[in-house]
């Protein structure tokens, strides 16, 4: 008895097993033949930041968002006084450096008839020589100054520079801004204009003058036509090419700031798509994973693929899957490569009370 009480109590108990891991599949299915959409903004080609040269407090600001302006038309005003005050002490300047000139030109004359008559040293008649270029030197730095503050009475009022609508207005009266600083925003009557970012595999595709259509929010059934204008030479966040799209006519469908989805007259080629929720993002490439879960084991396995371009909710993979595979949508960031899951069941004990 006592031997098969000490047997009993060696025997080890294993540990409980991991049950798999839930997670959700999906098949990756071709992607549509249809023409690829990509999202725009719409801007006017004719647009500017208003600002002063110099800086100051603004005395009055004469137009609001919304108001219909004419070019030359006053739009705002700094504080006269600090640049007019300016100005005087500059013309007092040129006029001191005028007299100063004229008093060291009679001098500089003296001393060369004085030399002429041998009464004084070749140095005496230097130094009084360039007393009177230093004087020249000193008159033409007090007209430019003089100059420089005339400018600055001339440009402390802000003025349209073309026909247009104010778009922004950055701040209000009686506040100090700085040269430079945005006070209002200005965008011309005509001549919208499209910018989309662009995927650069698809550069390639396109060229200046192919038409596309874009669709706006409030009318998203009604096509416009826009054709492509340019596109930048540089790469934005090392992957986006920006496009400049114009209307083929002229349209009132199209309103500054407003968002628009662009179709691109490309064919996209099929190939597999999977949901954007299905990759594993790789740091140190431009590549992704997924996981590939294998009905025969019910296991899954990591792989690398190369996605193109993504467009609502939807990654298009250029290499790494085949249409048929099926891939984790659900789960994936958990799992490790080679590790056993089992489908998640979405049906719940009323569901099958309700199929019985």
């Amino acid at each position: 008895m006592m031997l098969s009480l000490i047997a009993g109590c060696g025997r080890s108990t294993p540990p409980p097993q991991t049950p798999p891991r839930s997670v959700k599949v999906e098949t990756v299915r071709d992607s549509e033949g249809n023409r690829l959409p990509i999202t725009g903004r719409v801007r006017i080609e004719q647009r500017a930041d208003l600002s002063f040269e110099g800086s100051g407090r603004i005395a009055s600001i004469a137009v609001d968002v919304g108001d219909t302006v004419r070019r030359g038309q006053t739009l705002a005003r700094l504080d006269p006084e600090s640049a007019q005050l300016k100005l005087q002490q500059a013309r007092a300047d040129v006029s001191a450096a005028k007299a100063q000139k004229a008093e060291r030109e009679l001098n500089f004359r003296q001393q060369q008839a004085l030399f002429d008559d041998r009464v004084i040293s070749p140095a005496t008649l230097a130094a009084a020589r360039a007393a009177y270029l230093s004087a020249n030197e000193q008159l033409d730095s007090a007209k430019a100054t003089e100059a420089l503050a005339s400018r600055a009475v001339r440009t402390s009022a802000i003025v349209s520079p073309f026909n247009g609508r104010i778009v922004a207005r950055s701040v209000q009266p009686f506040v100090d801004v700085t040269a430079g600083q945005s006070v209002l925003q200005i965008e011309g009557a005509e001549k919208a204009e499209v910018v989309g970012m662009l995927p650069a595999a698809l550069v390639t595709k396109l060229k200046p003058g192919d038409v596309a259509s874009a669709y706006t929010n409030a009318n998203p059934a009604q096509a416009v036509s826009i054709r492509l204008e340019s596109l930048s030479s540089r790469l934005e966040n090392g992957a986006l090419v920006q496009a400049i799209f114009r209307p083929v006519e002229p349209s009132s469908e199209l309103r500054s700031g407003e968002t628009v989805l662009i179709t691109l007259p490309i064919a996209q080629a099929h190939a597999p798509s999977v949901p954007v929720t299905a990759l594993i993002p790789q740091t140190q490439s431009k590549q992704a994973s997924v996981f590939v879960y294998d009905a025969a084991t019910a296991k899954v396995s990591r792989r690398e693929i190369t996605p193109e371009t993504v467009e609502n909710g939807r990654v298009l993979v250029r290499d790494g899957l085949a249409v048929g595979e099926t891939v984790v949508v659900a789960g994936a960031a958990f799992l490790v490569d080679g590790q056993a899951v089992r489908l998640y069941q979405p049906a719940t004990h009323i569901g099958r009370d309700k199929a019985l």
